[in-house]
């Protein structure tokens, strides 16, 4: 952070994590500590906006906030040399007793595209990956989200902007789908709407400026819940019918990057 605290502005486009963290071998939580360092620097984003867990894309602390519309979410702490704690075992018994579900997921909390998603069908599946992870992962992310694995595996990404729902984007086709909402996507924007709403009424550090991309899914007992957050460089590809839509947001795009730059620039 040194040469961004020593230029006159500083301008973050992209996601802390995004061809970093793995690459580089750093830190992710002392990444999002060192960040922290621009709080009274000019710039995007400052002060309480750099810990906007969008931002960071640390989605168990934003997934936390709204529970009501999210999937059930345990988070594990990745411990070293499989070291996990009594109380790591017993929260996690707890939770899929708690659940009973047919499967179950990990996820890491800064990473996109499901990178070292793991599945399993039980409490002993569960520890095997937890090992996996402890291996090759401490050291480089903080924590490991355990959730019932969702039977539909069809999601819908709501571009959002300033708050208002703009289109549904384009998504990848995955084996296990099946639309929940053709014949009402109406309901999925209002439902992007409402989780943003939901989220910045939860905490003043969300920046609900500019883009969110809202990832909606369906949960195993048929209700819309968020499967995370996006901002910055989220894909927004339309689909064919959007295209009109996308550029409508390019352009929005373009003037609230502009924005930032005046706030900070003498004329």
């Amino acid at each position: 952070m040194d040469w961004l605290l020593d230029c006159d502005i500083h301008l973050i486009i992209t996601h802390l994590h995004q061809n970093t963290a793995e690459l580089l071998g750093w830190n992710i939580s002392t990444l999002m500590y060192e960040v922290q360092r621009l709080y009274s620097h000019d710039g995007y984003p400052y002060r309480n906006r750099l810990r906007d867990p969008i931002f960071l894309q640390n989605k168990f602390s934003y997934l936390e906030l709204i529970p009501t519309i999210t999937n059930r979410t345990l988070k594990i702490v990745i411990r070293q040399t499989n070291n996990y704690t009594k109380e790591d075992l017993s929260s996690i018994k707890t939770f899929i007793d708690d659940i009973k579900a047919e499967k179950w997921m990990l996820k890491l909390g800064f990473v996109t595209n499901s990178f070292h998603s793991r599945s399993a069908k039980n409490y002993e599946e569960i520890l095997q990956h937890l090992k996996h992870y402890s291996k090759v992962l401490y050291g480089i992310y903080p924590y490991v989200m355990l959730q019932p694995y969702l039977l539909n595996r069809k999601e819908y990404k709501v571009v959002v902007f300033d708050g208002k729902a703009q289109y549904i984007a384009a998504s990848a086709k995955h084996r296990g789908e099946k639309s929940f909402a053709k014949d009402n996507m109406e309901s999925l924007l209002n439902f992007a709407e409402y989780a943003v709403m939901m989220l910045k009424e939860k905490t003043d550090d969300v920046d609900c400026e500019g883009l969110i991309r809202v990832d909606i899914m369906q949960s195993n007992s048929h209700d819309m819940i968020v499967n995370e957050f996006e901002s910055l460089e989220a894909c927004i590809w339309s689909s064919e019918r959007c295209v009109k839509q996308e550029g409508i947001i390019c352009r929005y795009q373009a003037a609230f990057w502009r924005t930032q730059l005046l706030k900070f620039i003498p004329l």
